[in-house]
């Protein structure tokens, strides 16, 4: 044999067993077979089982001896494999080659242990799932794990995961001291050894309470089998027995495997795949598999080569590389190619698509070989979907695990475990709008909705006010305020009722949790598990979560030892473990059709075609991570005491050797990877790919899905595709009827029916898409830019402040205004001060409440009775006083806006301290006021295009100097100056650009409100010079009325026109705006969509439409290119 390729040979020689009786004889040696691949491998093997199975024909053909068939059908020919997934595939080879077979088992190891076990007497119980909750105690008694682990949610699970590779490695509390002692040899950081020191510990004491509990670790049960084996090797009647598919093992199932080698003669067919870049040669990546060779030579193998295999077997693979730009389209691809293989008579399940990790590929797998009619199926427990339940499971561990530290969003999510009548329930009872209310009032954690004083946060209010609006509803009663208006946008609310029975269910809830938190026994654990589901949180028991809690429930009290006790959050790691593929729909079928499978779960398989995926860098090879408790510099120091500790370097031989292997599976390979993530970043293939390459394959390039040389390809197409390329290439007809095709097609995959028919979306797509890019006759931008439609006759004045939000941004002051649409709030978010928009609210609101406070003042004032009264000095009230009176203030803004977060009020009035000192130095000693928040109106003479222009404004402060004399209309502003120049020509050329681009217009309403009347602003940002902060306008400067009348003629046309287009750009069309940055509306807007900024630049840099020419009515265009003229630069 060639040490450098131990596959070569020349001649092929069948091992004693299939020669003569086929029997095994206890203590017969076994035979270690080296085979070039898995296609050799399982040739080797097929051809080994089909003597044995020939035997059991002869013996039925003989007849007249009923026992001599007996005794062979006692003692069937076993096939031993590492995993199920490979069990199935053998028998599924083994059926299709031969038939129905008598006397043959394929068992994966485990279970072959589970038999000897049973044949012994015994009935070992796993323990590996109360391994965890006693290595977390274990570890939580040694300081330095507890020190570094106990504040990290599940910091336990490195533990156990090293705890596990010492107890597979065959560790015993007998090897504690040796290993101890090994490990104070190595040459680590002292921290480093005293981690590892402390893991030893753990693992001993585990292990010891493992065995008290009368539980045993996986690694026990295969350790105990081989004992067993060892004394009576007839506990595992066996006529041959054969091991196909290792290339490495644990210690323990390395001492079963020598075991069967000593006590039944068993062929060990070992796989050493050649090179895929070279076949000629062996792979490098053998070197995995050396350990377990040198093993079974040890144990008494007699090792010789698989030689001359059949010539399908021997043809080396066929390999073709394939590079596509994305997930998507390498999946897509995979698909296809296994529908034209599907089409050329290879058997659906001798084709594979195999990946290092399914995940990224699970979705567009299924999507595309569904679409494509391809059949397939996953491995059991394959990249599988969540259905609904799973979430409400998840949240269920969560809350267990966290209990009132939990967040109300989890809370809510247990709570909607049902189905979908649940979730009509939840609906019905405002289960959204218990969560925007518990957003706004600041309750973010289980706990503080379970203590939450509704009365008292409330204020006696029967409803919260939710940032929410929905439809509109008539006005009852006309307010002064607002004459002839008759409806308004509706504020959402939720009754204090509602939300005080919410406290109540969240304390129930967690009165349940904490009893699940106090250390008992199952039994107690579990009935109060069962009064959770069904009365806190209220989930069926018969279908759904319910039933999947209960099955896991009834496995846990199998599994645990009577008596044995926990605390909640060891109840929740036993049942998250226990809830693993518990409302999740498995990948494909059912096992028929393509194999979907991962690279672990491929191993040793063969296939007539592979597809292998993402064999891109840092994927396949994948990253090899060192055990940070257990690093290999000190597992080496273990091997004098454990021979067979798993090293985690060995990753990049066994990544390489799993390479091979599955190049090596089928005559036809077919290797991909992603030239870009999801995300569009470059990415490189896999050393894997490179070799490939540079020994001369080439790779195709797949091209992305929808481009002309996808759209000339011959492919098959499902629907979905041919709606697409219609979309992008097809006309309107063909659009229509592909889509209408698509979705029919679509429903008919998922089984959703009903709703409207295919082609009514179909005809409604179309609209929409024709009103987003622009279609023949219609407006220039479209409803999606702004075109909402002529307003009706205004029943009522125009606002003069919402001209000017209109003036800043028409889609924001449509959506703010006429939509009424608000942020939601969202209790978790940072807030790294106040809101600027909200500052000013609250600066207005206090102001008014210490006017009022200081001067008897009604509470809904009009202009025209502030101007009968005589000015009075206002008498403010004292410090502390007048504190309380903002704080008051600002507490009914925020609970207005549905903003109620704990001491915000109080950090929000604390902020507004300076800017209400300053407003009181500004008005001076004794200021005549006679109005507060005075509404009023005023026409405004010679608008252009509006002659019966009229304006309504509020005025913050109406002041009188003297009896008599014209009044002062101020307007508080919380910002900086809006005109802050120099000089004065400078300051008033900046308000002559103010007031002609539609921003400055309120203080000239005021001028206009009353004879010889000053409008003013007060800027109270501490940052402004004290000669900018007061800026006064009277309706005597022609030149600056005239301006401020053109822009509102602008501005009234196109609202009145229905003309609300999103400032995504500057005015000058060039580089985007500014403020779009900070709208808290951005989400309803498109400014993050390049094509809609692409259409405005278009649409600005195109000639003007001439005037009555365009379809939108006459003037449309010229009323937005004025429109786009004023705002901010």
């Amino acid at each position: 044999m060639d040490p450098q390729d131990p596959g070569r040979g020349a001649r092929a020689e069948a091992p004693a067993q299939t020669r003569g009786d086929a029997r095994g004889a206890a203590g017969e040696r076994g035979a270690l077979w080296i085979a070039r691949g898995p296609r050799a491998a399982e040739e080797a093997l097929l051809s080994r089982v089909d003597a044995h199975a020939e035997a059991v024909r002869e013996a039925a053909r003989a007849g007249g001896a009923p026992h001599a068939l007996a005794a062979v059908l006692a003692a069937p020919v076993r096939v031993v494999v590492p995993s199920r997934s490979l069990r199935e595939h053998l028998a599924a080879r083994l059926a299709a080659r031969r038939g129905a077979l008598a006397g043959v088992v394929v068992q994966t190891l485990r279970r072959l242990a589970a038999e000897v076990l049973e044949r012994a007497g015994e009935a070992p119980r796993d323990g590996d799932g109360v391994l965890q909750v006693l290595v977390r105690r274990e570890a939580r008694r040694e300081d330095v794990l507890r020190a570094e682990l106990d504040a990290l949610r599940d910091g336990y699970a490195a533990v156990t995961a090293s705890v596990s590779d010492l107890l597979d490695a065959g560790f015993e509390p007998v090897h504690a001291e040796a290993a101890a002692d090994a490990l104070a040899a190595c040459v680590a950081p002292a921290a480093a050894r005293a981690r590892a020191e402390a893991v030893l510990r753990v693992a001993s004491r585990a292990a010891q309470a493992l065995a008290a509990l009368g539980l045993s670790h996986r690694a026990a049960a295969l350790a105990r089998a081989a004992e067993r084996l060892d004394d009576a090797p007839d506990l595992l009647p066996a006529r041959a027995v054969h091991v196909h598919g290792f290339a490495d093992v644990t210690g323990a199932a390395g001492a079963l495997l020598d075991a069967l080698l000593r006590r039944h003669g068993a062929t060990v067919i070992l796989d050493h795949p050649p090179d895929p870049a070279d076949p000629a040669l062996g792979d490098l990546g053998v070197a995995f598999a050396e350990r377990l060779r040198r093993r079974l030579v040890l144990a008494g193998a007699r090792e010789r080569p698989i030689e001359a295999p059949l010539p399908a077997a021997a043809t080396p693979p066929a390999v073709r590389l394939r590079e596509a730009p994305g997930a998507e389209a390498e999946a897509r691809a995979a698909a296809r190619t296994a529908r034209e293989l599907l089409d050329a008579g290879v058997a659906p399940e001798r084709i594979g698509i195999v990946a290092r990790d399914l995940a990224p590929f699970a979705a567009p797998l299924r999507r595309h070989l569904r679409r494509l009619a391809v059949p397939f199926s996953g491995a059991p427990g394959a990249a599988p979907v969540a259905r609904p339940g799973a979430r409400a499971l998840h949240a269920l561990v969560v809350l267990l695990r966290e209990r009132g530290e939990a967040s109300v969003d989890t809370w809510l999510a247990a709570r909607a475990a049902g189905g979908a009548g649940r979730a009509r329930a939840l609906a019905r009872d405002g289960a959204a709008d218990l969560r925007v209310a518990c957003h706004a009032l600041g309750v973010v954690r289980l706990a503080e909705l379970a203590a939450l004083d509704v009365a008292a946060r409330l204020r006696g209010r029967e409803a919260l006010s939710l940032p929410v609006r929905q439809g509109l509803e008539a006005v009852a009663d006309a307010a002064p305020v607002a004459p002839g208006r008759t409806v308004r946008l509706r504020r959402r609310a939720l009754a204090a009722a509602r939300l005080a029975r919410a406290a109540r269910e969240a304390g129930a809830a967690l009165a349940e949790l904490d009893a699940l938190a106090r250390t008992q026994g199952f039994a107690a654990h579990r009935a109060a598990l069962a009064r959770l589901l069904e009365q806190a949180l209220r989930w069926p028991r018969a279908d759904g979560p319910g039933r999947a809690v209960a099955d896991a429930l009834e496995a846990l009290g199998a599994a645990l030892p009577e008596g044995f006790a926990l605390d909640g959050v060891e109840l929740a790691l036993l049942l998250a473990r226990a809830l693993e593929g518990a409302e999740a729909e498995p990948l494909g079928g059912a096992g028929g059709g393509v194999a979907v499978l991962s690279v672990t779960e491929a191993r040793a398989h063969t296939f007539d075609a592979l597809l292998l995926l993402g064999v891109g860098r840092d994927a396949f090879p994948r990253r090899v991570v060192e055990d940070a408790l257990l690093p290999d510099a000190l597992r080496r120091g273990l091997e004098s005491v454990l021979p067979d500790v798993p090293l985690k370097a060995r990753g990049f031989d066994e990544e390489r050797y799993l390479f091979a292997q599955l190049v090596a599976a089928s005559p036809r390979v077919f290797v991909s990877w992603s030239s870009a993530s999801d995300d569009g970043r470059a990415r490189a293939p896999s050393p894997f790919a490179e070799r490939l390459r540079l020994a001369g394959g080439e790779p195709e390039r797949v091209c992305a899905a929808w481009t002309d040389e996808d759209a000339a390809g011959p492919a098959l197409r499902p629907a979905y595709e041919h709606a697409v390329l219609a979309a992008l290439r097809g006309g309107p007809g063909a659009r229509d009827a592909a889509l209408a095709l698509a979705l029919a097609e679509a429903r008919a995959v998922e089984g959703a029916f009903g709703g409207p028919a295919p082609e009514a979306v179909a005809a409604a797509r179309r609209a929409a898409r024709e009103a987003w890019d622009g279609a023949p006759g219609a407006p220039p931008l479209g409803p999606f830019l702004g075109f909402t439609g002529r307003r009706r006759p205004a029943a009522e004045p125009v606002f003069v402040t919402r001209l000017e939000a209109f003036a800043r941004c028409p889609w924001r002051a449509f959506l703010a205004h006429d939509l009424g649409l608000e942020p939601l709030p969202d209790a978790l978010a940072w807030r790294p001060g106040p809101d600027p928009a909200l500052l000013g609210i609250a600066l207005h609101a206090a102001l008014e409440a210490l006017v009022r406070a200081a001067v008897a003042l009604p509470e809904r004032d009009t202009l025209d009775a502030a101007l009968a009264r005589e000015p009075q000095p206002p008498r403010w009230p004292p410090p502390e006083a007048a504190r309380a009176v903002v704080r008051d203030a600002v507490a009914e803004v925020l609970e207005a806006r549905g903003v109620a977060l704990p001491g915000y009020a109080e950090a929000l009035a604390q902020a507004l301290e300076p800017a209400l000192a300053r407003a009181r130095a500004a008005l001076g000693p004794t200021p005549g006021v006679v109005g507060v928040e005075a509404v009023g109106e005023v026409a405004i003479p010679a608008v252009p295009g509006a002659p019966g222009l009229r304006l309504r404004f509020r005025a913050d402060l109406v002041e009188r100097p003297a009896p008599g004399a014209p009044p002062i209309l101020t307007d508080w502003k919380s910002g900086r100056p809006a005109v802050d120049a120099s000089s004065a020509a400078a300051r008033r050329a900046a308000l002559a650009d103010a007031l002609e681009s539609g921003l400055l217009l309120q203080a000239l309403t005021y001028a206009h409100a009353a004879p010889g009347a000053t409008g003013r602003y007060l800027f109270l940002h501490e940052g402004a010079a004290e000669d900018a902060r007061e800026l006064a306008l009277r309706a005597d400067d022609p030149a600056l009325v005239q301006r401020y009348r053109e822009a509102l003629g602008d501005l009234v046309a196109a609202r009145d026109a229905g003309l609300h287009p999103p400032r995504l750009l500057a005015r000058d069309g060039r580089a985007p705006a500014k403020a779009c940055g900070g709208c808290e509306l951005r989400e309803a807007c498109a400014h993050g969509d390049p094509r809609a900024r692409a259409r405005l630049r278009a649409w600005l840099a195109a000639a003007p439409a001439p005037a009555g020419g365009e379809p939108a009515g006459a003037g449309a265009d010229a009323r937005l290119r004025a429109l786009w003229a004023r705002g901010p630069a």
